[in-house]
């Protein structure tokens, strides 16, 4: 059998190797044998795992996982478990943390041997499943991870064959030969040197053609899934037992469309171990890998890109695409640019510098999502098998960046900052409670603020933490009429402000009045506060009059302010007072520059503002006021 190293390892969104056959291909040559990869799981054979070469009632057992896989595209509990309570275990990488393990009685020690007549203990024992118990050790489902291929013989007509009756893959390797049952059974003829408990799990992907079948016979469970849902259902610790299925007869697939094809397989008691798999599914290719780095592939830490990767918001990321031969061994860099690449972003924003060629780039600024790149690779000499890469990029976040306020406790906008910049108080103490999280520099939702919360005039509207909320949370209270503003920081982020707005009168005002056009420089006559706050309207080297409007409730949309002269004759009708600062709803301003229709300054003399807009509620909104013009 191929190694790691010679043939790459593929994990279930990793590699998808598409076919798109006729059936007998004369322009295709079928290579003898095509290596396939797989991935083993070892576990101990001593007993002290409680699923695996244990005391058992031998037989097929059907129902045993579920009719679909699980989110990571692993078998699940079925309605008829046997022996498999821990089946999630089966088919990862062990990871501690985990005391708990299924309890059956009779339980046998650890390796404890059962001799002469007593052999029905071990081969015909009735088990009950007790539920799961707590241990003082973690370690019962420990395993090893082995990444290896199987090679597959080519039969004729694109049909391929794997055939083992002495499937001992990992002797020697793992944690090797350890103790099984049948090494003191002095009745036994066969060589029972080996080492068992063992998984295997085996990924494909295919686009469906006429006449694609699968056939196994093996032991023990074996279990295969086409698009994530059971197709062969041979569970059970048995002696070899046949499964087979035809695609089509499987509903819902259709010719020409790509699936995905799982089979998960079991040795789990000793003393013997058969596999055969026939099927025209698997099929050979070239072998399509991605990189990250440009160097030669699979030397000095330049490893395949596999399976789910990250990245980081805002960085460029570069992928590189290197072809080898169906052994995996032999890289044919002539290849790499007949490569092409497409990207599936749900929203739209990641686009690849190039869609062909052995080198893409891309980047993403709104995290907290999953992308999918595809690379695929078409063998010049046969355009029937087709090679294809896929993986999902998770982006992370940036790192912490800013403070942002916002008006709800859901995150509605989870890659920008929340629009809320304006918080309306209508009457005498009205409150609100208001949160404040942390962002990226994209504006990506990173996490719950722990804020320090200021208001900058207490006499308007009070703010205060919310009990028990950590600081992310706080409550504002109106005092009087009048506006302030309120300030969320945490450390050396950068803050957030609105605007609390406590309604009182409606208003419209000019400043300076009078004003001489194309002189009065609002900037330098405006005070601090008022420039402030109308920051959305008085931009730097403004020069004129700031016609500012208070309402007593929101309105919709801008404003529409016409000036007119004292006859009553239109000087100037294009003007719109826009909110006094972002998302503001209740404050208004625009700035008049002395210049009429004509565009000439207008000369000395009194002038009329009109100011006309629509509230929420759609009734009309009409304030006027006069502004003088000097010289």
């Amino acid at each position: 059998m191929f190694g790691m190293n010679d043939c790459f390892s593929r994990g279930l969104f990793a590699v998808a190797v598409l076919f798109a056959c006729r059936g007998i291909f004369a322009s295709c040559e079928y290579p003898d044998i095509i290596y396939v990869p797989v991935t083993f799981y070892d576990y101990h054979s001593d007993r002290s795992n409680p699923e695996f070469e244990q005391r058992h009632y031998g037989q097929v057992r059907k129902n045993m996982v579920a009719q679909s896989l699980d989110a990571d595209s692993k078998p699940q509990i079925g309605s008829s478990p046997y022996m498999n309570y821990d089946i999630k275990k089966w088919f990862r990488p062990w990871s501690s943390g985990d005391y708990t393990i299924p309890y059956y009685t009779p339980k046998a020690g650890f390796e404890e041997f059962f001799a002469g007549d007593n052999w029905v203990k071990e081969y015909q024992q009735v088990e009950t499943y007790n539920g799961f118990i707590t241990l003082n050790t973690d370690t019962s489902f420990k395993n090893i991870v082995i990444h290896d291929s199987l090679p597959f013989h080519h039969k004729g007509n694109g049909v391929y064959e794997y055939s083992n009756d002495a499937f001992f893959p990992l002797d020697n390797r793992g944690f090797g030969n350890e103790w099984n049952h049948e090494l003191q059974n002095t009745n036994q003829p066969l060589n029972v040197h080996h080492n068992y408990s063992f998984t295997m799990e085996l990924h494909e992907t295919f686009v469906k053609k006429s006449g694609m079948t699968f056939n196994f016979k093996g032991d023990d469970d074996v279990w295969a899934f086409v698009d994530n849902k059971l197709q062969m259902d041979i569970g059970g610790i048995h002696e070899a037992a046949e499964g087979d299925f035809s695609l089509d007869k499987i509903s819902g697939l259709s010719n020409g469309k790509a699936y995905s094809l799982s089979v998960f397989y079991a040795e789990r008691h000793s003393a013997e171990s058969h596999i055969l798999i026939t099927t025209n599914i698997i099929q050979p290719r070239n072998n399509l890998r991605i990189y990250s780095s440009a160097g030669t592939p699979d030397l000095a830490g330049n490893n395949p890109v596999t399976g789910i990767d990250t990245i980081t918001a805002g960085d460029l990321t570069s992928l590189y695409a290197r072809v080898f031969d169906s052994s995996g061994v032999k890289w044919l860099s002539s290849y790499d640019a007949l490569v092409t690449w497409t990207v599936m972003d749900t929203m739209g924003e990641v686009v690849l510098s190039t869609d062909a060629g052995a080198l893409t780039s891309f980047l993403s600024t709104k995290a907290n999502r999953t992308i999918t790149l595809v690379a695929r690779f078409t063998d010049p000499s046969c355009s029937e098998f087709i090679s294809i890469v896929t993986l999902v990029i998770y982006i992370k976040t940036a790192a912490e960046h800013h403070v942002n306020i916002m008006e709800d406790s859901t995150v509605k906008y989870p890659y920008e900052d929340d629009p809320f910049k304006e918080l309306v108080l209508p009457f005498v103490n009205s409150s609100a409670y208001i949160y404040a999280v942390v962002r990226d520099s994209f504006g990506n939702y990173i996490r719950r603020a722990d804020a320090t919360w200021t208001s900058f005039d207490g006499s308007v509207a009070t703010v205060n933490p919310s009990t028990g909320s950590s600081f992310w949370k706080a409550y504002v209270k109106r005092v009087a009429g009048g506006s302030t503003g309120i300030k969320a920081a945490e450390g050396s982020l950068v803050p957030d402000t609105i605007e609390v707005v406590a309604a009182g009168s409606e208003n419209i005002a000019a400043s300076p009045n009078p004003f001489i056009p194309g002189v009065t420089d609002l900037n330098s006559v405006l005070s601090a506060s008022t420039l402030r706050f109308y920051d959305n309207v008085v931009t730097a080297g403004a020069k004129g009059v700031l016609i500012a409007l208070s309402v007593k409730r929101p309105l919709t949309g801008n404003i529409k302010v016409v000036i007119y002269d004292v006859v009553g004759n239109i000087v100037r009708d294009n003007l719109v007072a826009k909110p006094a600062r972002d998302g503001s709803s209740m404050k208004f301003g625009l700035v008049w520059d002395g210049v009429n229709r004509r565009g000439r300054y207008a000369g000395p003399g009194a002038y009329l503002a009109v100011a006309e807009g629509v509230y929420r509620d759609m009734s009309p909104f009409y304030r006027r006021i006069k502004i003088g013009v000097t010289r």
